[in-house]
């Protein structure tokens, strides 16, 4: 066998190597298995022994209020679980839709530093899916403490309606839309400026 087709052969078994070790993105027909997804990175804390890069551990969904200021909201809230970056949501958000309208600070009494101050960012009337005509309301948050770190998602339609609720049409592919954003380090990295949190 010559030279070159050896060569060839070469290639080949790469490429099939390269293919077998890429994982793809999450797919419709697995939106809702619970597996982790992304690059693992161990840690020292036993709550969260492993983190992900470009992906999470698995996703939650948390049902409660919600103040905007003018309206209190039942909202359900969509959770990706030992994430790298807290700011996952935000940056993505960000990162496609610009700088957001409105940044609500937040306490939570479990946090190692009382005085660290998080805050919620707020997008309206952004049209986050190009086959939908809706337009939302999207709350990006995330926290990161001794028990968990996270980044999450709360979306309101331009009805006033939940959209992450089980019976909201859209609610599938708004969930697509973020698992597969997570997942991409072009979209996942861009933090938007004057987050940060600042000490008292």
């Amino acid at each position: 066998m010559s030279i070159m087709n050896w060569k060839l052969i070469s290639l080949y078994f790469l490429f099939l190597v390269v293919v077998s070790c890429s994982k793809p993105l999450l797919n419709s027909s697995e939106l809702f298995n619970k597996f982790p997804v992304g690059i693992p990175k161990k840690t020292k804390n036993p709550n969260t022994p492993y983190i992900y890069a470009n992906g999470f551990k698995d996703y939650t969904f948390h049902q409660e209020k919600y103040d905007l200021g003018d309206t209190i909201y039942d909202v359900t809230k969509l959770k990706f679980n030992a994430v790298l970056s807290s700011f996952y949501t935000m940056n993505i958000m960000f990162s496609n839709f610009g700088y957001f309208n409105k940044k609500i600070r937040f306490d939570k009494p479990h946090r190692d530093f009382k005085s660290l101050n998080r805050y919620d960012l707020v997008w309206y009337n952004i049209k986050l899916l190009e086959h939908d005509s809706r337009t939302y309301t999207v709350i990006a948050q995330g926290d990161e403490n001794w028990e968990e770190i996270y980044c999450s998602i709360i979306i309101i339609d331009n009805e006033k309606k939940d959209a992450l609720s089980s019976t909201h049409p859209m609610k599938k592919d708004l969930l697509l839309f973020f698992i597969k954003e997570i997942q991409n380090p072009e979209k996942n990295h861009k933090t938007p400026p004057n987050i940060y949190p600042k000490r008292n």
